[in-house]
C-alpha cells in the first residue's frame, strides 16, 4: 500500500499552497490514519486555530482535505485489486466497513464492490 501512496504524492506536487502541503503530508503519513488536526498543525509549527484560519482563507477545511486523501487512497487501493474492502476500510481509519461504504458511495456514487467491478472490466 505504501508504494502506491508514494506514487500519489509524486503526482500531486505541492504548488506552495498550504492545503496541498497538508494533503501531501496526510497522504505520506496515511499509515498513521489517526492523524489529528492538532498533530498536523504541530507538524507545520502553527496552532490549530492558525491552521484552520489559513485553510479557510484557501477555501477548504481540514476535514475536506482528510476526505480527499481517503478518497484518493481508496480508489487507488481498489484499482490495484489486491485488497479486500474491509482491509481498505480499516487502513483508512474506518471502524466499520459500512461507514467506509457510505463514504465511498458519497465520493463516487458507487459502492466499493461496484467500483472494483467496473475497474476490472475496463482492464
Amino acid at each position: 500500500m505504501l508504494n502506491q501512496v508514494t506514487l500519489l504524492t509524486n503526482s500531486n506536487e505541492a504548488d506552495g499552497s498550504l492545503h496541498k502541503k497538508v494533503y501531501n503530508y496526510l497522504l505520506s503519513n496515511s499509515f498513521l490514519y489517526s492523524l489529528t488536526l492538532e498533530a498536523v498543525a504541530s507538524n507545520f509549527n502553527m496552532s490549530v486555530r492558525s491552521l484552520q484560519r489559513k485553510l479557510k482563507n484557501e477555501g477548504i477545511t481540514f476535514l475536506e482535505i482528510v476526505d480527499a486523501v481517503r478518497m484518493a487512497l481508496a480508489t487507488t487501493y481498489l484499482r490495484s485489486g489486491n485488497y479486500p474492502v474491509k482491509d481498505i476500510a480499516f487502513a483508512l481509519g474506518y471502524n466499520e466497513q459500512t461507514a467506509f461504504v457510505r463514504a465511498f458511495k458519497r465520493w463516487t456514487g458507487k459502492t466499493p464492490v461496484a467500483y472494483k467491478t467496473i475497474i476490472q472490466t475496463e482492464k
